[in-house]
């Protein structure tokens, strides 16, 4: 982690791995916070192997949330786990994360992280696609987590 720099992105932030974001006491691991507070992004990657909910839980209720929202979609996890962006984004809604937080993680942060901030900007005769969503409230069990 040392070795990252400001605009580096760190992948499958929630990985239960021992090593990874959390330590054996529940508590952030300071690399992980200091590479934070230098400029490194945190991206969430829901692939089957590198997802722990209870570690997603836990560090989100010390308010470390994702900077990037990204699905990792794979032909291993499209129709159990991951589906789409949209039902990603919807399990940080489920603990917690305020909608405009989740909005700019899935648009205005992976932008600037490519370079590319013309992707997240609504201008005439830009290239951006707009999509009207609504907020539900209903009670979704995803796989691998207790009901929120």
């Amino acid at each position: 982690m040392h070795l990252l720099r400001p605009g580096d992105i760190v992948a499958h932030l929630y990985h239960p791995n021992p090593g990874f974001l959390m330590d054996r006491h529940g508590k952030i691991r300071s690399d992980y916070l200091n590479a934070r507070e230098k400029g490194v992004l945190m991206e969430t990657g829901f692939a089957h192997w590198h997802i722990d909910f209870d570690v997603m839980r836990c560090a989100v209720e010390k308010g470390f949330w994702p900077d990037i929202i990204g699905a990792d979609v794979t032909t291993t996890n499209i129709n159990d786990l991951v589906y789409d962006l949209l039902f990603t984004a919807s399990k940080f809604l489920a603990v917690g994360m305020p909608l405009a937080d989740v909005l700019v993680a899935m648009t205005l942060t992976p932008a600037r992280a490519m370079n590319r901030i013309e992707l997240a900007q609504l201008q005439e005769g830009g290239p951006v696609d707009i999509a009207v969503l609504k907020v539900l409230k209903e009670e979704i069990v995803f796989r691998g987590e207790c009901p929120v």
